[in-house]
């Protein structure tokens, strides 16, 4: 997770705001092909040990440490994504008030907020199901497990096909989505993404069949791909200070490991409560099924939430829209009282944004009040 955070706000530093969906979707397709890799490669335990494996993952882990180190000048590249933004630098760490201050100031950037609590729900569902997947195949689907008139014994087996389709599925997704994303904008990818993993988890709760379940988990896989491809761009996209990435990218990634806590958590307890009740009212794997209904609800909450997301593709007459908005009475950067109310729908070039730096009597719009350009 260290690691995780400081990586994801390296990349805003490197690229230019217009390859932010290509990087996004790289980003997703490597995180992807890891897991699968890894997930192959995993049976070389049964063959040079688990201390052997372990330090194979050693190895890795710091060979992309030192080439990531030694490959990127980070202040060099700054200049390719100038962000004008509020709160130039991250609070001090020095006291509680600082410390508080470090976490909750991201979330009154409303645009970091409704894209912590997307992917948040995103991952809650995603965690909540694979977590309890195998539980499920067990308990739920009669075995011998069927796929094509090929009869598969083993729980475990016929668990570890399902995921493996879904890695499969998601590093395809994963490859394409991001270009998708530039051609249709990337709200519309996270409405199809989650949709996916929606409607799959849907057919779960009503129709209980090995053969089917794995062919349609597929779907489940491309929407998780998808999803991952965009994500990390809608991230970049509402950071609230270009001085602060790594603290930004820090608390994002909560939205991550969160749902891997409270996802299997409220989701065990729901299974072991409610599945002696639906055996007492003669319906198999009550528990599962309630506990694949939410995690349908937290994905159409995502959607549902997505919308209230401004991202920087959104397009009308083929430009990208930004707003100004200069109120009444509104205390601006640097003191600067503004006497009326003006609303333009316009890109804010560098010209515009000096003229209305001009305008108010500040000399420089790069500078740290940048209450304006936000």
């Amino acid at each position: 997770s260290l690691a995780v955070s400081g990586y994801s706000a390296l990349i805003p530093d490197l690229i230019i705001p217009e390859q932010v969906n290509i990087a996004s979707a790289w980003m997703g397709f490597g995180s992807m092909l890891g897991y699968l890799v890894g997930t192959i490669l995993g049976v070389l335990e049964l063959f040079v040990g688990i201390f052997a494996c372990y330090c194979i993952l050693a190895v890795v882990l710091t060979a992309g440490a030192v080439l990531t180190f030694l490959s990127n000048d980070a202040g060099q590249n700054m200049a390719l994504y100038e962000k004008v933004k509020v709160a130039p630098s991250p609070p001090s760490m020095r006291t509680v008030n600082g410390l508080w201050h470090l976490f909750s100031d991201p979330f009154r950037c409303r645009n970091f907020l409704w894209v912590f609590v997307t992917r948040f729900l995103v991952m809650f569902g995603f965690n909540t199901v694979t977590a309890f997947l195998e539980n499920y195949v067990r308990d739920s689907i009669p075995s011998p497990y069927v796929v094509f008139g090929i009869e598969i014994e083993s729980y475990v087996l016929a668990t570890a096909l399902m995921m493996g389709i879904v890695l499969v599925g998601s590093v395809i997704a994963a490859f394409g989505s991001g270009f998708v994303a530039n051609k249709i904008g990337r709200k519309p990818v996270v409405y199809i993404a989650s949709g996916l993993m929606a409607g799959v988890i849907l057919v779960y709760v009503f129709w209980v069949n090995y053969q089917w379940d794995l062919f349609l988990i597929v779907f489940f896989g491309i929407g998780y791909g998808s999803y991952i491809s965009v994500d990390w761009a809608l991230a970049a996209d509402a950071l609230p200070s270009s001085g602060s990435f790594a603290t930004d990218m820090g608390i994002w990634h909560v939205s991550t490991n969160l749902p891997m806590l409270v996802g299997p958590l409220i989701g065990g307890l729901m299974i072991d409560i409610l599945n002696p009740v639906g055996d007492a009212i003669g319906i198999d794997g009550f528990g599962y099924r309630l506990v694949w209904i939410m995690c349908v609800i937290a994905y159409v909450l995502a959607i549902i939430f997505t919308r209230n997301i401004s991202t920087s593709d959104e397009k009308t007459n083929g430009s990208a829209q930004q707003f100004v908005e200069l109120h009444d009475e509104t205390e601006l950067a640097g003191g600067v009282d503004s006497s009326r109310m003006t609303t333009m729908r316009e890109p804010l070039d560098d010209s515009t944004l000096s003229a209305y730096a001009e305008e108010l009597g500040l000399s420089d719009p790069s500078s740290d009040n940048d209450e304006l350009a936000a």
